[in-house]
């Protein structure tokens, strides 16, 4: 049994195998035109077109390359130029056409159903909301298929109300 156990430790230290670190954070992009690279280690600048004044979202892919980037009003590509239908986004700003004041406004999560989508999540700002209007979060699919690989925002799934934040009592 004891010969068993060392076998076993010796073969695991013995054994190895290239892991690869995921790199989909990589790239962030925030405030006005400004971004950060992670992927040498250090934090190195590079200009996006975001302009936010605190909700943004980036995502890259396996490799650390950049896919796209929101402030919950538009959606750019990785070259900085607004998607297809990446317009009109309502979130995160006051009546949705300027970056607003919601910390957490805007988010990215890949699809599990489809590796080549995203969705993009938004919140709608403070200064929106009031007793008639309580704040939505609403959800986008960009697809990085479309676009020859430069992503396209699904017009059939923009901005798509999933449920009331706060609902009045």
């Amino acid at each position: 049994m004891h010969s068993t156990r060392l076998l076993l430790c010796i073969a695991g230290c013995t054994i190895v195998q290239a892991l690869y670190a995921q790199k989909e954070n990589n790239k962030w992009t925030f405030g006005y035109n400004n971004g950060l690279d992670f992927s040498s280690g250090a934090p190195v600048f590079f200009k996006s077109n975001n302009v936010s004044v605190e909700g943004s979202a980036s995502v890259s892919d396996a490799e650390g390359n950049l896919l796209f980037y929101s402030n919950g009003n538009t959606v750019w590509d990785a070259d900085g130029a607004q998607m297809p239908n990446g317009g009109g986004i309502q979130g995160n700003g006051p009546s949705f056409q300027a970056a607003g004041s919601c910390t957490q406004g805007v988010g990215i999560s890949r699809s599990v159903a489809h590796s080549e989508q995203y969705y993009l999540f938004t919140l709608d700002a403070y200064e929106d909301l009031n007793p008639a209007y309580p704040g939505y979060l609403r959800y986008s699919v960009i697809d990085m298929s479309l676009n020859n690989g430069k992503g396209d925002v699904v017009a059939t799934e923009k901005n798509k109300s999933w449920t009331r934040l706060c609902r009045k009592k």
